[in-house]
């Protein structure tokens, strides 16, 4: 096949279900690959997701979590001195989220997402190449209730941002490297953390 001649493939499917007293649920997930309509721009790809939700009387609860995963060549993104460039991304979720149905509602919740990345500037080849590694972690608690004027709410979180990359961030002791997972050899190198919080009280009327 000419470089003209796309040959695509992808596919989806998606579910969900009730059961019991307030419980329910939803599955998805997809593919797509391509051998890319121009030199050096195929990908391949997929994701899934889930969520477990229950509602009851006095509180409700919502899970959810999912994946993705793309391979894709990255022809000229960076720089267009290097025609043959490759990136490697993946991403994973899981959230939890829950509320009180007093006359004071509270809704707790929390998160995670670690992002993975693998930058070929020259596809095959060391050079040029990095990894990172990032997670994000998430608390919140957050409460409101209504009232003669209006509704009073509060909230406050803390989020805790790292990476660690053969690229980004400050140097790393010899004895803090961290392998890299399925990549014999290699070590992340460097790191970077912050740490966020932000309480927010409001009233609206």
């Amino acid at each position: 096949r000419g470089l003209g001649d796309v040959y695509k493939r992808q596919g989806e499917a998606r579910t969900a279900w009730q059961w019991g007293q307030g419980w329910s649920g939803t599955a998805s997930g997809s593919y797509q690959r391509s051998d890319g309509a121009t030199a050096n721009s195929a990908f391949k790809g997929g994701k899934g997701f889930g969520t477990l939700n229950y509602d009851g009387s006095d509180f409700s609860f919502n899970l959810q979590a999912g994946a993705t995963a793309n391979d894709f060549g990255a022809n000229t993104f960076y720089s267009a001195a290097y025609p043959n460039q490759w990136e490697a991304t993946r991403r994973y979720l899981i959230s939890a989220r829950a509320e009180s149905k007093g006359r004071v509602h509270l809704v707790p919740q929390v998160s995670w997402v670690r992002s993975l990345d693998h930058f070929q500037l020259i596809k095959g080849s060391t050079t040029g190449e990095n990894f990172h590694r990032g997670d994000v972690f998430t608390a919140a608690i957050n409460a409101w209730t209504q009232w003669a004027l209006g509704r009073t709410a509060f909230g406050a979180e803390v989020r805790n941002e790292n990476i660690y990359s053969t690229n980004l961030g400050r140097d790393l002791q010899p004895g803090q490297y961290i392998g890299i997972k399925h990549e014999d050899g290699r070590s992340y190198t460097k790191k970077d953390c912050l740490l966020y919080t932000s309480p927010s009280p409001r009233d609206r009327g």
